[in-house]
């Protein structure tokens, strides 16, 4: 059994680095509509690990090592390629970015273990959208109060997903 383990292990490596890889690129280039493409990796990184929890149980993994192995790189390679198509949608964007005027609906503080997290929620300016969520750092949060009117930087996105940078009083 440890042997089986031990054989994919390193391949668990390789999921370790694709969602790392999507972290890294949601934190450079927050997404306006981020909670697909996040919950699309961890569907993908979840998956082999599920798989192989699921053969142990079912005393069924050595038998099964195999295609437990092509899970595990199936989904590493598509976290990976999800990872690149987010950080390419942020880095290769060439679009001019655009000033868009909006006011604070609402803030608050999300906080785990060891981070905090601090968001305002705005008024959205896009057709269909009620609300934009948008992460701050803790000086933009405490800076910034309901009501007033903010200026936020929003990029097209190579692959049209618009992202955001900056937050300012308008």
């Amino acid at each position: 059994m440890k042997l089986l383990n031990k054989q994919v292990q390193k391949y668990s490596l390789l999921l370790l680095a694709g969602l790392v890889g999507i972290i890294i690129a949601d934190y450079s280039y927050p997404l306006l509509d981020e909670n697909v493409p996040l919950a699309a990796g961890l569907c993908l990184f979840f998956s082999p690990i599920i798989l192989q929890i699921a053969l142990i149980v079912c005393r069924r993994l050595s038998s099964n090592i195999d295609r437990l192995r092509r899970a595990y790189i199936y989904s590493s390679g598509v976290l990976i390629l999800l990872a690149a198509f987010l950080a390419l949608n942020g880095v290769a964007d060439r679009a001019p970015a655009r000033r868009v005027q909006t006011s604070i609906a609402r803030k608050y503080i999300s906080s785990g273990r060891y981070t905090t997290s601090y968001h305002l929620v705005v008024s959205s300016w896009r057709p269909g959208e009620a609300y934009e969520r948008l992460r701050v750092d803790g000086e933009t949060y405490h800076a910034m109060f309901v009501g007033e009117p903010v200026a936020v930087e929003v990029h097209r996105g190579l692959f049209a997903l618009p992202w955001y940078r900056r937050i300012s009083p308008a």
